[in-house]
């Protein structure tokens, strides 16, 4: 790249800086932020989230290096149909869309995004997600995006919520409406973590309420979580919001384990 210097002079007064070709100003402008940005990088190079080891060469996802970042596998449709959806007893959910397979390094994702609230981090790597999967393409569909919610003593504890931070991220500069507050966890359920199948479906039976003014009648929905296992906790929103008069109910989540849960 050919230095803008030889075009530039200093001036007396306030001018400063001049330009001998006012077309060059903006090429200028770049340059030197490309100066700063490699300056800063040489003195402070940015470190993964994941494994702390130097960025040194960029991934889609800013924030974590192109060696974390290859570990990252897609999910088919097929497996998502085969090992979810085929699966939950009475399924309300009319489709669902997954990111990536859980794995190490989405864990610590995750694990930051949940307890550090690393809202940037969710939003990336939500809008990363959400190009891979044609979020966009929801728009003229779906009529509002609602985070799975946390009960409010979850909540409290964590000061946010995860999915609320990721549903913006799928929906980033879109009209969509996210409702964060409108579905609401009416009971305290345990961790799904160490849970079977059954129990999971069990677990979250009767959790969920609708809790708001905004019709859902003939409409369509997307509810969003952060990881999905089972799905129990996803078709558990979508019949809440069917029996409130939703016509569709979509849910998304970033990752699913590539093991099914027996």
């Amino acid at each position: 790249m050919v230095s803008p210097l030889p075009f530039l002079f200093w001036g007396a007064g306030r001018e400063g800086w001049r330009v001998f070709n006012p077309g060059v100003k903006e090429k200028v402008v770049s340059w030197l932020r490309s100066l700063r940005e490699g300056l800063l990088q040489i003195g402070f190079p940015p470190l993964c989230v994941v494994c702390g080891g130097v960025i040194y060469r960029d991934s889609p996802l800013p924030l974590i290096c192109s060696r974390c970042w290859e570990t990252l596998t897609p999910v088919e449709s097929e497996f998502i149909e085969k090992n979810i959806l085929s699966r939950l007893v009475s399924c309300y959910l009319d489709g669902l869309q997954v990111g990536f397979y859980f794995n190490p390094v989405v864990r610590a994702l995750v694990h930051h995004i949940k307890y550090q609230q690393m809202n940037t981090l969710a939003r990336r790597f939500a809008g990363y997600v959400q190009n891979m999967l044609n979020i966009k393409a929801l728009e003229k569909e779906v009529a509002a995006v609602v985070p799975v919610p946390l009960h409010p003593r979850r909540e409290k504890e964590r000061n946010f919520n995860q999915s609320e931070f990721i549903a913006r991220g799928l929906f980033y500069h879109s009209a969509v409406p996210v409702l964060p507050n409108h579905l609401r966890r009416i009971r305290h359920t345990r961790s799904q973590t160490k849970l079977n199948r059954a129990e999971r479906q069990e677990n979250v039976q009767g959790a969920f309420r609708w809790e708001s003014r905004f019709s859902l009648v003939g409409k369509t929905v997307v509810v969003v979580d952060d990881v999905v296992t089972t799905g129990a906790t996803l078709n558990e929103c979508a019949r809440v919001l069917k029996e409130n008069g939703a016509r569709r109910v979509l849910g998304i989540a970033l990752a699913t384990p590539p093991e099914p849960e027996k």
